[in-house]
């Protein structure tokens, strides 16, 4: 029966964001490879020295990493409270 096949085909609430999570690692890769090269050439025009990159870099990932772990606790509470 359908309800059969509803029942068989439904996924737990925590599977069903996984394409999500997927797409959101896939573009937060792509703006990584997108923005850190960038930076190189920007900091380049503006006569900065070499070590500076090196910070850009590392300050740019600290905040990415920063920013996954805030919003990724702000996701889990929101579904916690509301899961569908």
């Amino acid at each position: 029966s359908v309800r059969e096949v509803n029942e068989c085909c439904r996924q737990p609430p925590h599977e069903q964001w996984v394409p999500l999570f997927k797409v959101q690692v896939f573009f937060s890769c792509v703006s990584f490879s997108i923005i850190v090269p960038s930076i190189a050439l920007y900091l380049e025009r503006m006569g900065a020295a070499q070590w500076v990159l090196g910070v850009a870099v590392a300050v740019y990932s600290l905040g990415e990493m920063v920013g996954s772990a805030v919003f990724g606790r702000a996701m889990t509470r929101a579904l916690r409270e509301d899961p569908a």
